[in-house]
């Protein structure tokens, strides 16, 4: 009857954890949810920041082959005008037939005399002017060689930051006779490398609007698509994280958190490495994107699919629970029933072994009152039954 009972016991207390094991299975069930979700936002960020690598790599690669371009243009100029530079109207007239057939590549183009004086220009309100003190009419004429000067504090005359190329002009002895002059805008150079940028935003699925800046080797922003906010910034004196990686050479990305709106972006970052002859002025490019505009087509679809989940789940967590409820109820019923059932056995097992009791009584009382043989009897005991002797004494 105890073993009965505890048996009884442990199945009740076995249904009486469906509730709390379906309960787990739920939370277990929203763990496992948010850590995929963390997983699979980790993989879509690794994914664009990949691509925005190459987007910077593939500006900073544009950049390099054009202005190698722009150093071959100068070098070419100083050989095709050193036969002619005594002829100023002559050299005007090829300098702006240069400049229409490149347009609008360059800003303007001059040539300058030994003593750095304007003789020749696209622009007639250069002609005259005194550049012999120019840091790249110094360098030209020390070196004889060509001068880059990088993108400078001061904009040009035209109001617009500028590169120049200028290369010296020689004869065939080595004697300077002047030096060529072009100057390249950088607007040019950003409507040109930043088609990549623009082509990378019109990709399906892309998440938002895409960043960019560049910077010269000081860190110092000459390009910014956030026209708004550009000035003259330095953002390795900031210490941008992804300006100061830029700096190692090898292409990567970073999760840094953007300088002016404080939000998470990623950025993807590159320096220009030269290309050919061109040794390259170790530009760094900056391409980001918010890093919520990244999630913010995955987090569409997961909100999708967790409404749907929830509409589906949650009824059928209220049918289990249910479902667990009326298990738990017939199971008590059962235990009730097969306990009134034991209960019954074990009253008629009582009231068999009572009459068993009663009859086997009565048989020993009639073995000591048998009386065959020893006068009158006539009491019989109830249940007794005799034959021979006593029953042909009463005959």
């Amino acid at each position: 009857m105890k073993t009965s009972m505890g048996a009884s016991f442990l199945d009740l207390r076995r249904y009486r954890w469906l509730p709390h094991l379906l309960i787990t299975m739920t939370v277990f069930a929203v763990l496992a949810g948010i850590g995929l979700i963390q997983f699979v936002e980790y993989r879509f960020v690794e994914a664009t920041g990949g691509e925005l690598t190459l987007a910077a790599a593939e500006v900073a690669e544009k950049l390099d082959r054009m202005l190698f371009e722009r150093q071959g243009d100068a070098l070419m100029l100083a050989r095709a005008l050193e036969l002619r530079t005594s002829d100023p109207r002559y050299l005007s007239e090829y300098l702006k037939w240069m400049k229409k057939e490149y347009s609008p590549v360059y800003l303007s183009l001059a040539v300058m005399d030994v003593r750095g004086t304007v003789v020749a220009a696209t622009e007639p309100s250069l002609v005259g002017r005194d550049y012999s003190r120019a840091a790249s009419f110094i360098a030209a004429r020390t070196t004889r060689r060509l001068d880059i000067a990088d993108v400078a504090g001061q904009e040009a005359e035209s109001g617009v930051d500028m590169i120049a190329f200028t290369a010296p002009i020689l004869d065939t002895q080595g004697t300077f006779l002047g030096v060529v002059t072009s100057r390249v805008g950088v607007p040019f150079l950003e409507e040109v490398t930043t088609r990549t940028i623009r082509s990378l935003e019109a990709r399906p699925g892309a998440g938002g609007r895409v960043e960019y800046q560049m910077l010269t080797r000081q860190g110092k922003v000459f390009v910014d698509s956030d026209l708004s906010h550009k000035g003259a910034i330095n953002l390795k004196e900031l210490g941008l994280p992804s300006a100061l990686l830029s700096e190692s050479g090898v292409p990567g990305f970073i999760e840094e958190e953007h300088l002016r709106r404080h939000v998470q972006v990623v950025t993807g970052y590159a320096q220009t490495r030269g290309f050919g002859e061109f040794a390259g002025l170790g530009w760094s490019v900056l391409v980001r994107m918010e890093r919520q505009e990244i999630l913010a087509p995955i987090h569409a679809f997961l909100w999708k699919v967790g409404i749907v989940g929830g509409v589906v789940w949650i009824p059928m967590l209220g049918l289990l629970f249910w479902a667990t409820a009326r298990l738990r109820a017939e199971h008590r019923q059962a235990q009730q029933e097969s306990a009134w059932a034991k209960a019954a056995e074990a009253a008629l097992l009582q009231s068999q072994e009572r009459n068993r009791a009663i009859v086997d009584t009565a048989l020993r009382d009639c073995d000591r009152l048998e009386c065959a043989g020893h006068g009158d009897f006539r009491m019989v005991p109830r249940g007794c039954a005799r034959t021979g002797p006593f029953r042909d004494h009463h005959s």
